[in-house]
């Protein structure tokens, strides 16, 4: 019964979140079943660098009338519920911190908060949009705009399960999974509409967002133990949210889903 709830939770996340879940399962019966160490608190840090980052799945509405509100009585409307191609971020060196316990009756499992801060920009890239009511406009469904580079401020807050096995010495395997909240500052120039049609675009509002989303953090990594204290590692985590920006150049209420990997170094101190 737990193991089904662990995977309808995970479910939304996506095939790659799905696998790492049904892992963790395994490999936390597997600990169960081998010696793990005492009981314990700890806290620590990490540097890292996030990759592969990326939205997908975004629609929003497109004012065609940008910078100024939509007048669809002149022709450019509000198109409502546009989809957008994937917007790519950049990869971004990392720094976090993490506080942890692991429980004496069952030693082998634990809880764990991290908080880590990254800045993955939005790069410039084209983005293809795609609605009926462009047929109208230019005389196609789609047009592909050049968007300009946005910066990106990122807090992620985890709250991780933490399944781990204690029989191979001084080297110990673990996973984790859990909820986590994310908190974005977005912004950048609000020069929008680069298009074959129009190769200098127009300039609007800059961008300012303030994005709070929450969603799953999954993670699989080994620490090696360098006394009865200290501790060292290495750890990958893949995230997903689901993610709401209200004002993003001239689209508006815009979503989609957030995704990201990264490799952690950490270092970790038990009392």
């Amino acid at each position: 019964m737990l193991a089904k709830r662990w995977l309808a939770m995970f479910s939304v996340v996506g095939r790659p979140a799905a696998v790492v879940t049904r892992l963790m399962i395994g490999f936390g019966i597997w600990c169960g079943l081998g010696g793990a160490s005492l009981a314990e608190n700890y806290f620590g840090g990490s540097i890292g660098y996030g990759f592969d980052a990326k939205v997908t799945g975004v629609k929003g509405n497109e004012n065609t009338n940008y910078p100024d509100p939509p007048d669809p009585v002149g022709g450019f409307p509000l198109l409502r519920g546009a989809s957008l191609t994937d917007l790519s971020l950049g990869s971004t060196p990392m720094l976090g911190f993490r506080l942890g316990h692991f429980f004496e009756n069952t030693p082998w499992f634990g809880l764990e908060a991290a908080l880590s801060y990254s800045r993955p920009e939005f790069k410039h890239q084209p983005v293809t949009l795609t609605h009926p009511g462009f047929v109208d406009l230019i005389g196609t469904p789609s047009v592909t705009e050049e968007q300009l580079p946005a910066r990106s401020g990122v807090f992620r807050l985890a709250v991780d399960g933490i399944a781990r096995y204690g029989g191979w010495g001084r080297i110990t395997p673990y996973v984790g999974a859990g909820p986590a909240m994310f908190i974005w500052h977005i912004s950048g120039t609000g020069h929008s509409g680069i298009t074959a049609f129009d190769p200098v675009g127009v300039f609007g509002p800059r961008i300012d967002e303030n994005v709070v989303t929450w969603g799953a953090d999954l993670k699989a990594g080994i620490e090696y133990k360098i006394d009865e204290q200290w501790a060292t590692g290495l750890e990958y985590h893949y995230d997903w949210s689901r993610m709401h920006i209200d004002n993003f150049r001239s689209l508006s209420h815009a979503s989609g889903n957030f995704n990201s990997q990264d490799i952690e170094l950490t270092l970790s101190r038990r009392f």
